[in-house]
Order: structure tokens, then sequence, then C-alpha cells
């Protein structure tokens, strides 16, 4: 139980970030869905800092470059969550373990999918962002 809160707790932002890749439109700049419209200037309305604005719009047009899918996506979030780098877990070796299950089945997932300069430029991008 501890080490889920930790994980939550820690990954959270992060998986907040990429998720809102859904509702990124690069054709208008802004942010979208049923319930929402929102534009970068919004961020700073609300107290943000312009660092995090332009690399929270950088990852997200760069993500629309590659045309990630929600398979991709749902692995990118599984990867932050299992992230054995948080401070304060205690069974960092079991979610070390269950990030690197993540990371192979992402990589199967685009070497099955993509052509393999695709998979590659996908699965580096994963590795040094």
């Amino acid at each position: 139980i501890v080490d889920q809160i930790v994980l939550l707790r820690g990954g959270c932002l992060e998986m907040l970030v990429l998720r809102s890749y859904f509702a990124f439109s690069c054709d208008e700049n802004k942010y979208m869905s049923d319930k929402f419209q929102y534009q970068p200037s919004d961020f700073l309305q609300a107290g943000c800092s312009e660092e995090f604005v332009e690399k929270y719009n950088s990852l997200h047009l760069r993500m629309r470059k590659m045309k990630l899918q929600v398979e991709e996506i749902c692995l990118l979030l599984a990867l932050v969550l299992f992230s054995p780098d948080r401070p304060g877990l205690e069974e960092q070796a079991k979610v070390e373990e269950m990030q690197d299950m993540v990371a192979n089945t992402l990589q199967a997932y685009e070497y099955t999918n993509k052509p393999p300069k695709e998979a590659r430029v996908c699965l580096c991008w994963v590795i040094y962002r």
C-alpha cells in the first residue's frame, strides 16, 4: 500500500501531462474536449511559469508529430507510474521489474505496429525524454 501511494503521488503530474495529449490540437495550439477549451496562455493566468508552459506545449507538439496512438500513450502512462526512482519506495526492485515489463511491451508494440525506423524513433524519444 505504501508503494502504491508513493507511485501515484510521484507520477500524478507527469501522468496528467501525458494524458492531456489527447486534448491537444496542433492546428489551433489549444486544448479541447467536450467539457473544456483552453490555450497555453490560460496556464500563465493560472500561475504556471512560462518555462513550464513552453515545455508542456513543446512536449505535446513533438508527440503529435509522432502520431502516437492510444495504446502507446497508455503504455507511456504505465512507464511513468512504475518509476522505480520515486523516493520512499519500499519494494524498488519489484517496481523496476514492472517497469521493465511495460517497456518490453511498448517495444513489442512499436516493432509490431510500425516500420522499424519509426519504432526506433518512438523508443528513443521515450528513453531520452
